[in-house]
């Protein structure tokens, strides 16, 4: 592999982030990653501290599992749908939304890898209701920093590509 090839498997997890809470959450995968059950589900009040931001993601990316065709768990579409719809409920009820479309407004998503000593989180925009994306078309400037590092500069890192969301 080379310094620019991307592994089929690394660590990573997801950020979420609106008005009432910041979720930072574990992903695992082959390829393409998912919410990992077995992983951590941090909530944070949006004005948490960059250090507990960035302790927060350590964790989430400390259980990541790592996978390879031989050890893929099978996970089916309808498997995601009930867990996705299940935290979605979750989230409502938590935090007293009335609704989806008002716990989903003006929400960021940051996708977090970490591959050749190196963190990457990537800005998204928000494309629907429950849709975040990105191409090439988009520009946006990805967040790299070393890794691992303090809690505090991965804390600030993330802030920052939470600024450049759309």
């Amino acid at each position: 592999m080379t310094e620019m090839e991307v592994p089929p498997s690394r660590p990573r997890a997801s950020i979420l982030s609106n008005s009432v809470f910041t979720l930072i959450e574990t992903y695992s995968g082959f390829r393409s990653g998912w919410a990992d059950p077995e992983g951590q589900q941090i909530y944070l009040s949006p004005d948490a501290s960059a250090c507990s931001i960035g302790s927060a993601l350590i964790k989430a990316l400390e259980a990541s599992r790592i996978f390879t065709l031989e050890n893929l768990p099978i996970i089916t579409r309808e498997q995601h749908a009930e867990r996705y719809e299940a935290w979605v409920k979750d989230v409502i009820q938590r935090y007293g939304f009335k609704n989806r479309a008002a716990m989903f407004k003006a929400m960021k998503s940051v996708d977090a890898d970490v591959y050749h000593q190196k963190l990457h989180l990537l800005p998204t925009k928000h494309e629907k209701r429950e849709a975040w994306g990105r191409s090439n078309s988009d520009k946006f400037e990805d967040v790299i920093i070393s890794y691992p590092n303090q809690a505090d500069a991965i804390g600030e890192a993330i802030l920052l590509a939470l600024s450049r969301c759309r």
